[in-house]
């Protein structure tokens, strides 16, 4: 990954404590905040291993995550992750 690039991800979910975690419920999606840490690049949400959540990828593993580096600023930074 490019320095630069990967810069300006980490300043934007260095210090973040809070996500969106969007995932498939049946046909539709479903999102809700998630308390989160990231090491680095590499991201860690705290969950209950039963929670609906968890049920849910189990079953659609395709989600989407959404950092923001300030949500009290509309036009802020953001980081977005699909997989």
């Amino acid at each position: 990954m490019r320095e630069k690039l990967k810069e300006k991800i980490l300043d934007v979910i260095r210090g973040r404590t809070t996500a969106c975690l969007a995932t498939i419920n049946g046909a539709r999606p479903w999102a809700r905040f998630v308390a989160c840490y990231s090491e680095g690049l590499k991201l860690h949400i705290y969950t209950y291993k039963n929670s609906r959540k968890i049920k849910q990828i189990k079953i659609n593993p395709n989600v989407h995550l959404l950092i923001a580096s300030d949500l009290k600023k509309p036009d802020s930074a953001y980081v977005q992750i699909a997989g």
